[in-house]
């Protein structure tokens, strides 16, 4: 279900874009009218001037308090769901919207060290958006500003035990429209090499969630650029006795394999992959590493037969949109421009997706752990990954 912040952040995204020519419009007489705040977030307020504002609103806060609140609150969400209790703030306003952007303003200034899952998702926002902005140019810059965003999420994470950490990520990634577990696979997998402890750190953190397979293989690839071999090797194997049906965790340890020069070993990894891979998204990815391999070792024949055995997947079938389970949608729905942040004026709620804007914005990326944006309730990887 959509959220009051995820609407947010779509309609930050759509300004900055400047595609919607009518959001455009509206936010700029609504900043002539003295409420730019409400797309350009109260980073500019003095603090006095947000709980004098909270105050005017019939909320019950201060500074002196709000450390208070917040740590009984736990959550940005349940402290402005707190403060709004009792109050009669009209919906109709645009001042409807200030609890919500004061309460994480106020946090992160008052309470920076008690993250919760907003504060978390912020953080991480805000480095994704800054390094898409800043481009390519900077590519050590961006190594290590991920990465330490990402030290961010981890302390989180190990606040919680090893079993409970899937459902405090599924908090934090619920506060956006980013999948941010695609985010650290393409983080760890990029600039882990330069990195590997605060790789390990995050694979060893996430050791529990859907993402494991993943950064446990990114880390080995990381150990083998790293010129740790014989750890990379040995993590490898063990990889494959976690996940020894796994296609990726199959293409990845060949990858390494390879890259050490033990091509027999890289030829098996490859061909049990080629045998396992179910999308064409997954056969492409063994085809592009396998088929050069035995090339340069002289075996096209071998290829042309292991290509005929276990011929390219067929794509899965389309499933129509009409038949998407409630609340799937390939769209945001429209948003009134002057109403509050939250409302939506029709349709159904947005799709979660990765380490771009929700689908509506082009050139979006799915992460291969999102959900499918066709609807059908599995993973992008399980699904239409490699379809398009």
């Amino acid at each position: 279900m959509i959220n009051h912040r995820q609407v947010y952040q779509v309609i930050r995204q759509a300004l900055r874009k400047g595609t919607d020519k009518k959001l455009v419009k509206n936010s700029e007489e609504l900043r002539a009218e003295g409420f730019g705040w409400r797309y350009d977030g109260l980073g500019d307020w003095q603090t006095d001037a947000i709980f004098e504002r909270l105050q005017g609103l019939g909320i019950d806060t201060d500074q002196h308090r709000f450390e208070e609140q917040a740590r009984a609150a736990g959550r940005c969400f349940e402290l402005e769901e707190q403060w709004r209790d009792g109050t009669d703030i009209d919906d109709r306003t645009p001042w409807d919207d200030f609890p919500f952007l004061a309460c994480e303003e106020l946090w992160r200034r008052l309470t920076p060290q008690l993250l919760c899952p907003e504060i978390v998702a912020a953080r991480l926002e805000q480095t994704i958006e800054r390094l898409t902005e800043d481009g390519d140019s900077q590519a050590l810059d961006v190594g290590h500003e991920g990465i330490d965003a990402a030290m961010v999420l981890m302390d989180y994470l190990e606040r919680h035990p090893a079993e409970g950490r899937q459902k405090a990520f599924d908090e934090v990634l619920g506060c956006s429209t980013y999948d941010f577990g695609e985010w650290l696979v393409d983080i760890a997998l990029d600039y882990g090499h330069d990195h590997v402890e605060r790789v390990r750190r995050i694979a060893e953190v996430m050791s529990e969630t859907e993402y494991a397979e993943n950064l446990w293989t990114d880390l080995a690839c990381s150990l083998e650029r790293a010129g740790l071999c014989n750890e990379a090797e040995e993590l490898v194997e063990r990889n494959l006795q976690r996940w020894p049906n796994d296609v990726w965790v199959r293409i990845k340890s060949g990858d390494v394999f390879r890259d050490l020069g033990d091509t027999d070993t890289a030829v098996q990894c490859y061909s049990t992959a080629l045998r396992l891979a179910s999308t064409p998204y997954d056969w492409e990815g063994v085809a592009e590493r396998f088929e050069p391999l035995l090339s340069g070792l002289g075996r096209c024949e071998e290829w042309k037969r292991l290509k005929q055995k276990h011929a390219k997947p067929a794509n899965p079938p389309i499933i129509p949109f009409s038949s998407a389970p409630a609340g799937a949608s390939r769209e945001i729905a429209p948003i009134d421009p002057k109403g509050p942040i939250g409302v939506i004026t029709s349709g159904p709620s947005p799709q979660i997706i990765s380490g771009s804007p929700a689908p509506s914005f082009p050139n979006a990326k799915v992460g291969r752990n999102s959900p499918c944006p066709c609807g059908s309730g599995r993973k992008y990887k399980k699904c239409c990954m490699g379809r398009e």
